[in-house]
Order: structure tokens, then sequence, then C-alpha cells
């Protein structure tokens, strides 16, 4: 229930307030809105080109895909070069956790990324900071897969038998 009350009662109150501000100013005043939007629209592009720049000038950035995945790119002889990194969307304080890959998983990435995990992951861990986000480390996914192993050792199922 509270769910429902924050992403869609407490939105559709704020938009239907805003609308009949708009409605009210626009009686007053059309040129106060359509300024008013055309002022907003000039900030939104100028976001864009400072953050465009600022990708261009570290040379790396992130961004999400889609609801759970997330990546990595790295302007690699003047085209963005991509890797894909797993997560998951959260409900709670964290909004997504980040499963790195593992030291196994990492051989298969391309050339580029080879002997570069650490400062790979620093940046990812920049740019998506607690508290909005959580990780699994690597060597933590290396142990749970090592766990599950053992978990379905011929030992364990003749136990389960």
């Amino acid at each position: 229930m509270k769910a429902i009350i924050i992403y869609v009662a407490v939105p559709f109150l704020v938009l239907w307030m805003i609308a009949i501000c708009v409605k009210i100013t626009w009686d007053l005043s059309p040129v106060l809105v359509l300024s008013t939007i055309c002022g907003l629209f000039i900030i939104a592009l100028s976001f864009g080109y400072f953050s465009r720049r600022r990708d261009l000038e570290r040379g790396w950035r992130v961004g999400h895909k889609g609801r759970d995945q997330m990546y990595y790119e790295e302007m690699i002889r003047g085209r963005w070069e991509r890797i894909p990194i797993d997560g998951e969307m959260l409900c709670g304080k964290a909004r997504h956790v980040i499963y790195f890959p593992s030291r196994t998983q990492w051989e298969t990435l391309p050339e580029w990324t080879r002997g570069r995990q650490s400062e790979i992951v620093a940046r990812i861990k920049q740019a998506f900071a607690p508290p909005g986000y959580e990780y699994q480390e690597p060597q933590q996914a290396d142990e749970d897969n090592l766990d599950k192993t053992k978990d379905r050792s011929p030992a364990h199922a003749k136990n389960e038998g």
C-alpha cells in the first residue's frame, strides 16, 4: 500500500497541482507560462551538454539499460565500447544491487578490460554510490559459486535422499 501511495498517488497529485497552476497562470499571462517552459527546456539542454562534455573529458561513462542491467563504457579509438554489468532493482534504501563479474567471468570480457578490473570497478562505484546502490563484490560471487558447487556434491545428494 505504501508503494502505491509513493509511486502513484503522490506523482498524480503533484502533476494535478502543476496543471492547475499552469491553467491559472495561463489565464493571467500566457507569456509567463511560455517563457517558463522555454527556460526549463534550456536548462535540460544545458544539463545534457555538460553531462556529455564531462563524459568525453574523462573518457568513460556508466548508465542503466532496462530495469536491472547497468553498463560501463569507455572511449576506445574514438568509439564508445561497452561492457554489461549485471544488477537488480531493489525495494528499500538501496535502489539497485550491482553484481560485479568474478575473475573468471572478467576474462571473457573484451581485451581492453583485461588487467583493469579494480580500476573499472572503482569507477562504477564512484558513479553508482551508496546509499542508492549496493554491491556484490567479485570475491563474494566466487565464494557463492563455490558454495553452490559444494551443495550439489554427491555426498550432499546422499544425505538429502
